[in-house]
């Protein structure tokens, strides 16, 4: 049996600042910063091992902890207000503004008050209104400063040895999460948005192609471009849940006096919830989706034997989910318009609106997946003996199937035309290395 309670610690500070004039902002002074953070966390540990029969050969085994994530100087550096300030913005334009024969018409030169926060002349209000000022853009909440983020790890096992030289292990393991942060902007209310519906382009390849997808909302131009960001506990909205279910099998065995064979499958399901609303209700689509069994089911076996004339051949295999393919889409203001019955908040009172809104999930997350990967890699390798040295030469081959897996992709959907969803990554191709080890 194992007890713990390691006792962590975490401080802080942010030093004062002194930035010089700018093209655009006068000089600027910022104070020192402390307990950004400062956290203090016991974190209990239990495990124990029993051999259930008495012989040696069957053990149970359960463990139970408690652990803080990791954390270097990133919340320091984000409460550092000179860090913190607004640091850049969006607005929109329209070159077409002013009538026709007017000579700052298409001239591809944005005529109005780049200086200004608000709307005038051909661009829309900043989507940021306190750009460049003194201002911190986004606060931590004392509750976030004093808190830390934790999960707790729990696992249950029972080992058996079969025969000599060959055992197998089967587990049970939870992993659930606490904590959360989120991100409340105190300018607006969930009041502040306006709900709309697009239809969901007619695509084969989407899982809802050609249906109306609603429980979108945007802010009102009166409230657009308002920002007075603080981090916070999620706790104070809705309770937030990230929790895993897992289960594994695994095989371990002696082959003679040759070699080895280990490996088996492991599976598991993880929960998200976020169904609350911090600022926007749009919060609310898709808030409780789960990774399931089958896109995190894995396969893995790795061995080595020793062969006649001191050759030794060893390799890897793993079978592995695909990853998720996410369908973030751009609307138009023309394609919401109707829906929502004005132009989006970002053409604030604009005649004409050449806005656009980036819906970030156009179907229901972790319903798509990129075909499984299959990797073989193996290796041959050959000692040599020179009195009291010895050489080991060895061949390497990665990717011994040349499988091309994709490994992650771009989400943007553009069409039934685009190319979606497009490779990022792929698998390395299949790989010849070459070595040896000089042991004397």
């Amino acid at each position: 049996m194992n007890l713990g309670l390691p006792f962590v610690s975490f401080y802080a500070r942010a030093l004062p600042v002194d930035l010089p004039p700018s093209r655009f902002l006068p000089a600027r002074h910022f104070d020192a910063v402390d307990n950004v953070p400062n956290w203090t966390d016991l974190n209990p540990r239990f495990g124990v091992a029993y051999d259930l029969f008495g012989t040696g050969r069957t053990a149970l085994k359960v463990s139970v902890g408690r652990y803080v994530s990791s954390m270097g100087v990133a919340i320091a550096e984000q409460n550092n207000p000179a860090q913190a300030i607004v640091s850049s913005t969006n607005r929109t334009w329209n070159d077409a503004f002013f009538p026709a024969g007017d000579p700052r018409r298409g001239n591809l030169v944005p005529d109005c008050d780049l200086l200004s926060p608000l709307g005038n002349d051909e661009c829309g209000p900043m989507s940021a209104r306190n750009f460049g000022t003194t201002g911190i853009a986004t606060r931590y909440d004392d509750d976030v400063l004093t808190h830390r983020d934790y999960n707790w790890q729990a696992s249950a096992s029972v080992q058996h040895e079969l025969s000599r030289g060959l055992s197998v292990n089967v587990g049970y393991y939870r992993t659930s999460y606490g904590n959360f942060r989120v991100t409340d902007n105190l300018a607006v209310s969930p009041a502040d948005h306006n709900p709309f519906c697009i239809t969901v382009p007619v695509d084969p390849r989407l899982p809802n192609s050609g249906s109306e997808l609603c429980g979108l909302y945007d802010i009102s131009p009166a409230k657009f471009g308002l920002l007075d960001n603080i981090i916070t506990s999620a706790s104070h909205y809705g309770k937030a849940r990230e929790v895993y279910n897992g289960f594994q099998g695994a095989v371990n065995a002696r082959l003679g006096s040759r070699g080895t064979l280990s490996g088996g499958i492991s599976t598991g399901q993880t929960d998200f919830n976020n169904c609350f609303v911090v600022d926007s209700p749009q919060a609310l689509l898709f808030c409780h989706t789960q990774l399931p069994w089958r896109a995190q089911t894995q396969v893995k076996f790795n061995g080595m034997y020793n062969l006649p004339g001191d050759f030794q051949l060893a390799g890897v295999f793993q079978n592995l989910g695909g990853a998720p393919i996410a369908g973030s889409y751009v609307a138009t203001n023309a394609q919401i318009r109707d829906s929502l019955g004005r132009n989006l908040g970002q053409c604030g009172t604009a005649a004409t609106c050449n806005g656009t809104v980036t819906i970030a999930n156009l179907f229901e997350p972790n319903t798509l997946f990129e075909d499984r990967l299959t990797q073989l890699d193996v290796r041959l390798a050959k000692i040599f003996r020179f009195g009291g040295a010895r050489v080991r030469a060895m061949a390497d081959v990665y990717n011994l199937l040349n499988a091309n897996t994709v490994l992650a992709s771009s989400g943007r959907y553009g069409g039934t035309t685009s190319p979606w969803p497009l490779p990022t990554a792929i698998l390395g191709a299949r790989t010849f290395k070459f070595g040896g080890e000089l042991t004397f």
